[in-house]
């Protein structure tokens, strides 16, 4: 019965010993996982907030007008935001695309401010043109969108 005393005893002090040596480990470690996770969560958040939505230029507005004299096709800046040269210009007669930028197609009077703007006019050779329909297509080169479509059946 003594045996059993002294080892129930020494069992019972190895245990106390660890547990007193362990007794702040655990929680630190709960602690440095809490922070950790907290970062996580807020590096998340930022990434969302910040980097993944970044804006788009928003594609101007503007009304023209097209009309075909001869084998030129003139489209008449009729209002809203001016656009800028660098736009593409996308014509189709029939099945043949032909492109090109708009700043090659303006005055140079247009050209200078680096904008195609209200009543300046666009001159695009487009050469003879009989029964067919001709498609037209600009889009500007900084939001990257369609800013306009304009369907025209010649007879």
């Amino acid at each position: 019965m003594g045996k059993e005393i002294a080892v129930k005893h020494g069992v019972y002090t190895f245990i106390r010993k660890l547990t007193r040596k362990d007794k702040a480990v655990s929680s630190v470690i709960s602690t440095l996982l809490l922070l950790s996770m907290s970062m996580s969560f807020f590096a998340l958040l930022y990434y969302i907030a910040f980097a993944e939505i970044s804006p788009t230029p928003r594609a101007p507005s503007f009304d023209a007008i097209a009309t075909l004299e001869g084998e030129n096709l003139i489209i008449i800046h009729k209002g809203g935001e001016p656009i800028n040269t660098d736009a593409e210009i996308i014509v189709r007669v029939g099945n043949v695309p032909m492109t090109g930028i708009i700043e090659n197609y303006l005055d140079s009077a247009a050209v200078e401010n680096g904008l195609w703007d209200v009543g300046e006019k666009l001159i695009f050779n487009v050469g003879p043109v009989s029964d067919e329909r001709i498609d037209v297509m600009i889009i500007d080169t900084r939001s990257n969108k369609l800013v306009l479509k304009i369907d025209i059946e010649v007879d």
